[in-house]
Order: structure tokens, then sequence, then C-alpha cells
């Protein structure tokens, strides 16, 4: 993010411009979409884009892909642990919005995806999102005489709070979305 530009709402493809609709609410839909295995690649592009981008537009992974790199900033931290998964941290994440800013999100569903992510991103210690986080990331100390309850227990919170499907940071959920939609546009665009 430049500190100096305004949040992007429009995307430059195929030499035109299209005008898009990036809040937080609107890109998490879209990424459930793409997340949907019960439905077709072509009904989870259609519907992605259509979430996204302004009627009318070419229904193209490849438009998809700019509308994320536009939004994207790709500045954002990477972990290599994955740790986080918007959908099943949901409650936390909401809980830590309140609980740092005072916001509740579902009182701002037109806030734009890069300030959300800067947002959450910028979430620090003391809420209850980020001790999940950290105990996802925590290393589980090798065994010693001395440690076996601490293990345990760390064994124990790591499973209590262990993600139910793929966990991803922010950038790697993104990579992922745009990696499947690379993969979608060589089979049948």
């Amino acid at each position: 993010m430049n500190p100096c530009e305004d949040f992007p709402s429009v995307v430059s493809f195929d030499g035109k411009i299209y005008r898009i609709n990036p809040t937080w609410m609107n890109v998490l839909g879209a990424i459930e979409v793409l997340e949907d295995t019960n439905i077709s690649d072509e009904l989870q592009l259609s519907t992605a884009l259509s979430i996204l981008v302004e009627p009318g537009a070419p229904l193209s992974s490849r438009l998809l892909k700019a509308v994320f790199d536009t939004i994207n900033s790709s500045k954002m931290e990477k972990s290599e642990k994955q740790s986080m998964d918007f959908f099943q941290d949901w409650d936390y994440i909401y809980a830590a919005f309140w609980q740092t800013y005072g916001i509740d999100l579902y009182q701002y569903p037109d806030m734009h995806w890069m300030k959300f992510s800067a947002l959450l991103r910028g979430i620090p210690e003391g809420t209850r999102f980020s001790e999940i986080i950290a105990i996802r990331e925590m290393d589980i100390p090798e065994p010693n005489k001395h440690n076996g309850k601490q293990r345990a227990k760390i064994m124990e919170m790591k499973s209590k709070y262990a993600l139910k499907k793929s966990g991803t940071t922010l950038q790697e959920g993104l990579v992922g979305i745009f990696n499947a939609m690379v993969s979608k546009a060589r089979g049948g665009e």
C-alpha cells in the first residue's frame, strides 16, 4: 500500500478498465466460492467475477487474477507455516477487530479489502486471534526429563486449535487462488 494513493477501485485488463468492488465482504465471498468444490469451475469463476467486477466484464480467469493482483499489494508477510483460515477463524478475526480497533465489521461492509488486510495484519498480541495463531505456529520442544507436561499441554492446544482444512496466511491464500485460476485458464480459456 502506498500512503499517497487511494485504494484501487478499477482494474485494467486487455486494454480496458473495469470497475471493481473489493470490499472485505465481497472478497471473502469470492474466496468462499472459489474454495467450494461442489460447484463447477465455470460457475466458480462467473460467480466470483460477478461479486467483484462490474456487470458486462468478460468471463476470464485472467481478469479475476488481475483483480486479486490489484488488491493484493504483494507486500504481505509470508509465514512458513499455515496459520489461519478466514472461515474457520472468522469469530476470532471479528472479535479481534472489535477488541483492537473498536470496529464491528458488519457495520462496515464496504471497507476496502486492502484496508481490512492491513488492519488484520496489524492485530497485536493480546487478542484471542493472535493467541491462536501463536499456538499454531509454536514449536514443540524436544523431549527431556523436565518438560513432559509442557509438551503435552502444547500438543493439546495445537490439537484444539488445529486448522480443519488447509489453513493459509493471507498471502498464501491469495497465491493459492491465483494458481488455481491460472490452472483453470490453461484448461478452459
